[in-house]
């Protein structure tokens, strides 16, 4: 498969874990621009969204191997904690992950503390503003995490915010 860039350049390929109703929007966002991946180990999310022009995969290891940066939208914080692990488990890691989940300040610094060890960067960037506003690419990041991997994630997530705060 090759990677389309598309209009987003400091994307690269975007891969989305967690298809619900938050994963889904922020997908369809992304996928205006550039190709992105997406897993939910529920079928039907993943059929869904395959409507909406992602590429879905029915394991973690598929958009593991082809994202260069995947984006978490999941419904619990021990699930990110979960899926990270599997992720950093995989042979073919992103460059970058983006929490957007809603977490704790411990499951954040726990992720990035697991990506980390595999030099993987991690910003957690909560996301103010509902479904809506995710859909059209209008949203509003809280970026946190090291300088480096925020510096890594600005380029990604401009082209789908209304404004990025550190």
């Amino acid at each position: 498969m090759t990677d389309q860039q598309g209009e987003n350049s400091g994307a690269g390929t975007i891969g989305i874990i967690g298809l619900g109703n938050a994963g889904s929007a922020i997908a369809s966002a992304f996928a205006t621009s550039v190709e992105v991946h997406g897993y939910d180990q529920n079928a039907s999310r993943r059929d869904d969204a395959a409507g909406k022009g992602i590429i879905t995969h029915d394991h973690l290891g598929g958009v593991a191997s082809r994202a260069d940066v995947i984006i978490l939208s999941l419904p619990h914080p021990d699930i990110s904690i979960a899926v990270t692990t599997q992720i950093m488990a995989q042979p073919i890691r992103p460059k970058l992950m983006i929490e957007t989940s809603t977490v704790t300040p411990q499951t954040a610094i726990d992720c990035a503390a697991l990506v980390a060890a595999k030099n993987v960067g991690f910003v957690d960037a909560a996301i103010a503003g509902g479904v809506a506003s995710m859909a059209t690419g209008q949203m509003t990041f809280f970026m946190g995490g090291d300088d480096a991997a925020k510096a890594m994630a600005r380029p990604v997530l401009e082209p789908v915010s209304a404004g990025i705060y550190d």
